[in-house]
């Protein structure tokens, strides 16, 4: 089963000063040739955050940011996922429990993981916040932990 990363692990998989970046690693080795998946939604992200002068005293530029991307989905198990999936869609099946703004991108990744048959790869147990018990959609969340 092919993992969609969520930008949070893609940025720790690529970004050797954050904070989680050994986990992910550890994680990636043991599960990247498996397939993962990257999508406009968490390339955009990953840019858009790792760029910020807020993210880090070394934060890159937009075209650092880029190129860093560049280098990481040339692994030969990377998979491009186009959204192809609109939002209403991607939640249908668990947009009653949604209760917050910051529960949107990771509801709608899990639709597109679900889409694609997937799992969506995580660093928080959030996400879970928003699936009923015992759901069918949490075989589809990979919680990366310690």
């Amino acid at each position: 089963m092919t993992y969609l990363l969520d930008t949070n692990v893609l940025i720790a998989l690529a970004w050797p000063g954050h904070a989680f970046h050994e986990r992910v690693q550890r994680w990636f080795v043991r599960n990247s040739a498996a397939g993962w998946a990257t999508c406009p939604f968490t390339q955009a992200a990953f840019v858009q955050i790792v760029s910020n002068p807020a993210f880090s005293d070394r934060s890159a530029t937009p075209l650092e940011a880029m190129e860093s991307l560049a280098i990481t989905l040339k692994h030969p198990h990377h998979q491009f996922w186009p959204d192809d999936l609109g939002f209403n869609e991607a939640v249908k099946v668990f947009r009653s429990r949604l209760v917050g703004h910051r529960q949107t991108s990771d509801a709608y990744l899990l639709g597109l993981a679900l889409h694609r048959g997937g799992k969506l790869a995580v660093l928080d147990r959030g996400i879970l916040t928003f699936l009923a018990p015992s759901s069918p959609q949490s075989k589809h969340v990979e919680l990366i932990s310690a």
